[in-house]
């Protein structure tokens, strides 16, 4: 159907996002099982609950207006809906999936503010009038969801994921460098091997930074140096 006036495009507008609340529907358990954090998790759960009552809302308005819709997939949710997969898929559960899963989360809210902020401007020109009420309280909700996953991310959970990547850091560097404590000419520090075998201590060398030796291989996995005349 081309969309050639507001009245088709509130008949294109309403099944999309009535599509992107069902396809949310499934997502926000899944995200809640997957957060560490009770808060997060919380959230995701209470926001399940708002998104059933936007379903019914929509489907009051349907009635209350009489139509008929088409069934449309809303290809921005699916998208979103695969991005959350994929964070659960590529981060270990904690603090740092946490924050993800908080920003995608608000991704997801800021693209439903967009859909029921037009779909109330629309209802209103229509002159729906009945109907400006439901869409409102459906907006209001994400409005709300929005600023309370926004604190949520601004609060604990970020400086707890700074404080897990700081310890995986610090885990990953001994695990490839093999450190091992020495002293030598009275300055104590770590001595771990090169990539050539060899040890290599952090003042005198001039490719050792912070006890890890920096590799990037080019080619055939030939060695190149980097920075500072590091070895690559």
């Amino acid at each position: 159907m081309a969309v050639k006036a507001a009245a088709h495009l509130y008949l294109h507008k309403l099944p999309d996002t009535y599509s992107a609340e069902k396809q949310l529907i499934k997502s926000l358990p899944r995200m809640a099982r997957a957060s560490a954090d009770p808060q997060p998790s919380q959230a995701f759960l209470d926001h399940l609950e708002e998104t059933q009552g936007q379903v019914a809302r929509i489907d009051e308005v349907v009635e209350l207006l009489n139509l008929k819709l088409k069934r449309i997939k809303c290809a921005a949710m699916e998208d979103l809906v695969e991005e959350g997969k994929d964070l659960i898929d590529e981060i270990e559960k904690g603090p740092v999936l946490d924050v993800a899963l908080i920003g995608a989360a608000q991704k997801v809210e800021h693209d439903e503010i967009a859909s029921y902020t037009t779909l109330t401007t629309l209802t209103t020109k229509l002159r729906y009038t009945a109907a400006v009420p439901l869409l409102q309280a459906s907006l209001a909700e994400e409005r709300a969801t929005d600023e309370r996953l926004g604190k949520l991310g601004q609060a604990a959970a970020i400086k707890d994921a700074a404080a897990a990547g700081k310890a995986r850091w610090h885990r990953t560097s001994s695990r490839i460098c093999g450190e091992s404590s020495y002293s030598a000419g009275g300055v104590a520090g770590t001595r771990s091997p090169d990539a050539l075998g060899g040890f290599h201590d952090p003042a005198t060398s001039p490719y050792w930074s912070r006890g890890i030796v920096h590799r990037r291989r080019i080619g055939h996995g030939r060695l190149r140096r980097i920075g500072g005349g590091g070895l690559d």
